[in-house]
């Protein structure tokens, strides 16, 4: 997109924003194609100051949106608790209640569903967009956590390894046959005798050579992001011009955004994204969060005598200094490894949850806030997406029977 292009599409941005409207960083970066320019973000600074318009970081913004909702939760409840005082109209529940009795659980299932409305195909377009938001959000905040950048990164030796269960986790990496490819070089010059002899066949695995090339950008992207944070902390320790400190907010929101990139690049699948979140939060919430967890994990464990037992708490007292090789050759079953590098993923998360992965207490609130926004988000349309579908199978199910 030529700079003309952009300078026209960040005014219609602005323009169409309200009075005291917020837009973050992460929204403006996904205009660019390349890294913001000092007159870019001096332009979006002039924009923001003539439209009243405050930019902020996505963690932030989804901070100010938790209090919003926060404030709208509590008078909702302030009403519902006015409308509670009304009297108790016995007559009109024992009417309610006569209606709804029922000796068929069926019956009562088919009233229930009867009351969920079908889909109109806008409807179905609206909520896949929800869900796709939602999860983008949550995304934009694991970008802002290292330590989940690096956690994903681990996946890489279990993606070349073809282990099962990993290969739920990403999209992009379909299983293929080794093909032959012969190389071939153009040769013009002919012998007396004899040809050349033709080069040997190689075998490229495609797959192998995606896996290497999208985990190398990723972790080139997350280095890049890593770098442009770390001057825009030193930049605000000593600068107070805010043209400069717009920039390096585009510049670091830009790099972001191509870490982001190369993260959906790999194809992350709802349930990596959900184990993501449920590693942090279980990491945060308690010790009793992760004595589940490691329960649950342990359950998975043929623990049935005293020797694998003893084995077992002999593992667990040394597991973040192991590696998976010192694990295999630790346990007496193959089939255990895959459980105990899970174990050791869910210790070395509370030992980085005790530092707050690194990053502020309160920055990791924002991003903590950020996912349940995006979560709430995702869920919200999925279930009614569910419901829905659900209510369209009942309809056609009740047509035959």
């Amino acid at each position: 997109m030529a700079a003309k292009d952009i300078n026209k599409k960040l005014d219609e941005i602005f323009s169409s924003c309200k009075k005291s409207d917020i837009l973050t960083f992460e929204d403006l970066a996904k205009e660019f194609e390349r890294q913001p320019t000092l007159v870019q973000s001096r332009k979006i600074l002039k924009l923001s100051q003539k439209h009243k318009t405050k930019v902020v970081s996505s963690s932030e913004y989804a901070k100010y949106l938790f209090e919003k909702e926060k404030k709208r939760i509590a008078l909702a409840r302030k009403y519902a608790m006015e409308d509670n005082e009304e009297e108790f109209d016995f007559l009109k529940e024992k009417e309610l209640l006569e209606w709804s009795r029922s000796d068929s659980p069926v019956r009562m299932y088919l009233r229930e569903m009867g009351k969920i409305p079908l889909l109109t195909k806008e409807e179905e377009v609206y909520l896949s967009r929800e869900i796709e938001a939602g999860e983008d959000i949550i995304l934009d905040a694991i970008c802002s956590v290292p330590y989940l950048i690096d956690y994903i990164l681990n996946y890489k030796e279990p993606l070349l390894n073809r282990e099962r269960r990993v290969k739920e986790l990403f999209k992009s990496f379909e299983d293929e046959k080794e093909e032959e490819v012969e190389e071939s070089e153009d040769n013009d010059v002919s012998t007396e005798d004899n040809e050349k002899p033709a080069k040997p066949v190689k075998k490229v695995d495609k797959r192998v050579k995606q896996v290497v090339d999208s985990f190398k950008a990723l972790e080139k992207a997350k280095k890049d992001w890593l770098k442009a944070h770390d001057e825009l902390e030193k930049l605000l320790d000593m600068e107070t011009n805010e043209e400069k400190i717009m920039h390096e907010n585009m510049k670091v929101a830009f790099k972001k955004q191509l870490l982001k990139l190369a993260l959906i690049d790999l194809g992350p699948t709802s349930k990596l994204i959900n184990e993501l979140v449920k590693a942090m939060e279980t990491a945060l919430k308690s010790d009793d969060g992760f004595e589940k967890e490691l329960k649950r994990l342990e359950y998975k464990l043929p623990l049935f005598n005293e020797t694998l037992k003893v084995n077992h708490q002999n593992i667990l007292e040394n597991i973040l200094e192991m590696d998976k090789e010192d694990i295999t050759d630790s346990v007496p079953e193959t089939t255990m490894v895959s459980t105990y590098v899970e174990i050791k993923k869910l210790f070395e998360t509370r030992e980085a949850s005790k530092d707050s992965f690194d990053l502020d207490p309160e920055k990791l609130a924002e991003i903590l806030g950020q996912i349940r926004r995006g979560k709430a988000k995702s869920e919200k349309a999925k279930t009614r997406m569910a419901k829905s579908n659900l209510r369209l199978v009942v309809s056609i199910a009740k047509r035959y029977t």
